[in-house]
């Protein structure tokens, strides 16, 4: 085998082996992302608030009391250590009361 078979397939098997740690490794990096995020709402009271990451993509979602708390509520999982960026998806005003209907 030559020397520069060699060294392609040693590249071919490096990239094989790097895609597959990465692979591996996704779910548990966006799960621990996605409860150090939630963990950042609930320290800041904000339990109205859901948040779910896609990759380092945070979405935040529910229906904020204000204006000032939704964007606090971004903030927040934006300060969170690994987050890239967060799509805020809040609605401001009153949260539907029991059984789903305005109070």
């Amino acid at each position: 085998m030559s020397r520069s078979t060699r060294m392609i397939l040693l590249m071919f098997a490096f990239a094989a082996l790097t895609a597959l740690c990465v692979r591996t490794r996704v779910g548990a990096i966006q799960s621990d992302l996605q409860s150090r995020a939630r963990a950042a709402l609930d320290r800041a009271d904000m339990h109205w608030a859901t948040v779910v990451m896609v990759g380092r993509e945070a979405m935040v979602s529910g229906t904020a009391p204000t204006t000032d708390a939704g964007r606090e509520a971004a903030v927040a999982v934006a300060a969170v250590d690994g987050v890239r960026t967060v799509v805020n998806h809040l609605k401001v005003g009153r949260p539907p009361g029991p059984g789903g209907a305005p109070e």
